[in-house]
């Protein structure tokens, strides 16, 4: 499987199969970098209607657009919504938002979106063991580094992928991913955009993985 961070939250996964799901797409992003990396997007999920998670236009007519939290299969994924908050007030200043978890190889990955609060034991539960955890943590509309780092303590996990948070190219956001590091420790920094995923990372515990951006 290959995990190809395009920017902000959004990634490409493409399993061994070459069934292609690409997650939480965002206004703005260039489309013609996103087909050099794989040409075909079968899947796209979207974890809530804001423009820098919701971006669905150039796919509506050749892809399956999940929006909903509930279960879908196409191919070789299996694909699980789960209803949550983009705030810590029960969805009343931001509204909703959908955790999905994605299952195919034996591997489990779950992407938080926009989540706004730690997650709750139920949720914690339903979600189970997972093979790579995509989490927010950049303050202001989502989970800020000390709350990413609480959650993470919550969710056994091979591996931890930082999204969602302050650089050049997103300085709305409050903070950069410095203070999640400085929690958790256990970080390598992958000078990529992709990681590829084996049956060895099955081995890891809460490694944090810092990926490069394509965009």
């Amino acid at each position: 499987m290959r995990i190809n961070w395009i920017g902000h939250s959004c990634f490409l996964i493409i399993t061994s199969e070459n069934t292609s799901i690409l997650v939480d797409p965002f206004e703005g992003m260039d489309l013609d970098s996103l087909y050099e990396v794989y040409p075909t997007i079968d899947v796209v999920t979207t974890s809530h209607k804001h423009f820098d998670h919701s971006y669905i236009d150039p796919f509506k007519s050749s892809s399956l657009i999940i929006d909903e939290a509930k279960p879908y299969v196409f191919k070789d994924l299996k694909i699980q919504g789960y209803s949550s908050y983009h705030d810590d007030y029960g969805g009343l200043k931001r509204g909703e938002n959908i955790v999905y978890t994605i299952s195919t190889e034996n591997f489990n990955l779950c992407h938080f979106g926009d989540i706004g609060h730690i997650p709750s034991k139920e949720l914690i539960e339903k979600i189970g063991d997972l093979t790579v955890l995509f989490i927010p943590v950049g303050g202001n509309t989502t989970l800020d580094g000390n709350k990413a780092y609480s959650t993470t303590k919550l969710i056994k996990s091979n591996i931890i992928i930082p999204m969602h948070y302050k650089t050049k190219n997103y300085l709305f956001l409050t903070e950069d991913a410095s203070r999640f590091i400085v929690n958790i420790k256990n970080v390598i920094k992958h000078d990529s955009y992709e990681l590829i995923l084996h049956e060895s990372i099955n081995r890891m515990q809460n490694q944090v993985v810092l990926l490069n951006s394509l965009q």
